[in-house]
């Protein structure tokens, strides 16, 4: 979001760098649940100039990215910050983000679970090839990654619809195999 979408929401005038970042924490905390604990000993990502943590120190929920950058404050919430949300955290998100100069979202990781090896890389090679990847009738490009694929050795599949970078991305994968567990039916998409 645009700095000055904190002054537009709250109606007060912030000066200084401190004052954004408590103000941010603040508003966090009401949105979340938890605000920012401390200021990381490194610069944020994408050129921003500070970095800070949102959570306890001993968890990391997530980070925010202040300075330069445009005038603008980046805000990355981790899984384990989604799930430490209070409850109603995505409405009230959606509140302050329809009140906000420029908000932006840039970039959403999902993930799903079957725990019970219901889809498998091998299923979703398949749908790959039936065209269930498409997007405006253009197939996307895919990867067949590990030696399981041609020999079972335990060691886990790995198959991947489109390219890092681009703007989806999908990676099914025997994520208990990759912890070690050959008989693992677990599976992530």
């Amino acid at each position: 979001i645009h700095e000055d979408s904190l002054p537009k929401v709250t109606g007060k005038g912030l000066v200084s760098d401190t004052e954004f970042v408590v103000k941010y924490s603040e508003l966090l905390e009401e949105i979340l649940g938890f605000g920012i604990t401390q200021k990381l000993p490194f610069k944020g990502k994408f050129f921003y100039k500070s970095c800070y943590q949102l959570g306890p120190d001993n968890v990391e929920y997530g980070k925010v990215h202040y300075g330069g950058q445009r005038e603008t404050m980046l805000v990355e919430l981790n899984g384990t910050g989604c799930q430490a949300a209070i409850p109603g955290w995505e409405n009230r998100l959606y509140e302050f983000l329809s009140k906000c100069i420029r908000p932006k979202i840039t970039r959403v990781d999902v993930a799903h679970d079957f725990f019970n090896g219901e889809y498998t890389p091998d299923q979703a090679l398949l749908d790959h090839d039936n065209g269930h990847f498409d997007v405006h009738n253009m197939r996307p490009k895919s990867e067949c990654r590990g030696t399981a694929w041609r020999n079972d050795d335990g060691s886990g599949k790995t198959f991947y619809v489109g390219k890092r970078g681009n703007s989806k991305f999908t990676r099914v994968y025997e994520k208990g195999k990759q912890f070690g567990d050959v008989n693992s039916p677990w599976i992530r998409f």
